[in-house]
């Protein structure tokens, strides 16, 4: 049971020490079919920051 609870606490001390402003944004990938049948892609990404808006 001992190695349940330093497990518990080695968990919870690594995700408090992670910077919440790198949990939010999104990555995407846009893609556009050009008119000769090629694609053209560009990557599009967006961080929130802290308040994860």
């Amino acid at each position: 049971m001992n190695y349940l609870g330093r497990l518990v606490t080695n968990v919870r001390g690594f995700y408090s020490e992670i910077n919440s402003a790198t949990l939010t944004g999104a990555i995407d990938v846009v893609v556009i079919r050009q008119e000769d049948g090629s694609f053209v892609a560009s990557p599009f990404h967006v961080r929130f920051g802290k308040l994860g808006v």
